[in-house]
């Protein structure tokens, strides 16, 4: 949500600007809480402090989190939603080339209670470790390292605000009904 990043831009090409968006903490955004380890591991905004953060708390991991940061930024930097000049056929028919997330950090990090730690965006994007490219787990926590924001009034003036465009555009919205059939014309329009 950085006034130039790309879910800004998304928002003023589809007349949303009048979202207001609303920094999260810089320092320790995102908690992530291992009851029974009694350990609490904070994630700080921007890459450099996101580094540092975790170099301080695994120091004997100095490697393997510079390896996962800058892959993540290198991941995210390049694809095609961000960067034009990115082949989305390609980047996407490449996938299937990269490992999961679990074996990626297995790789790279010793530490079974950082291992977890760095896979907890796989809440994010909905598929377990073991199921997701690090390519797309890397682009998905991507954002929330750069820039974690909100919006005021949360994730309902969102919606509000996509209801309210579409209204302007003459689209009527009906929820609470059940369809049965789509009709299309041989031109292949929606009757």
């Amino acid at each position: 949500l950085l006034e130039n990043g790309p879910f800004a831009r998304y928002l003023r090409f589809l007349e949303l600007d009048d979202l207001t968006a609303v920094p999260f903490q810089q320092e320790g955004y995102d908690t992530i809480r291992f009851g029974d380890e009694d350990r609490d591991i904070r994630f700080n905004a921007g890459y450099g402090p996101f580094r540092e953060r975790l170099t301080d708390l695994f120091p004997n991991e100095k490697k393997g989190i510079g390896i996962f940061v800058d892959a993540v930024r290198k991941f995210y930097n390049n694809a095609p939603f961000l960067n034009e000049a990115t082949d989305i056929r390609a980047e996407f028919a490449e996938e299937a080339d990269y490992d999961t997330v679990s074996v990626f950090l297995h790789s790279i990090i010793r530490d079974p209670l950082l291992r977890a730690a760095l896979s907890v965006a796989s809440l994010l994007h909905g598929a377990p470790p073991g199921e997701v490219s690090f390519l797309q787990h890397a682009r998905v926590l991507a954002s929330r390292i750069d820039a974690p924001a909100t919006f005021e009034g949360g994730g309902m003036a969102l919606a509000d605000a996509f209801a309210r465009r579409l209204g302007d555009a003459g689209v009527r919205v009906i929820t609470g009904n059940g369809v049965s059939r789509i009709n299309s014309s041989s031109g292949g329009s929606v009757e």
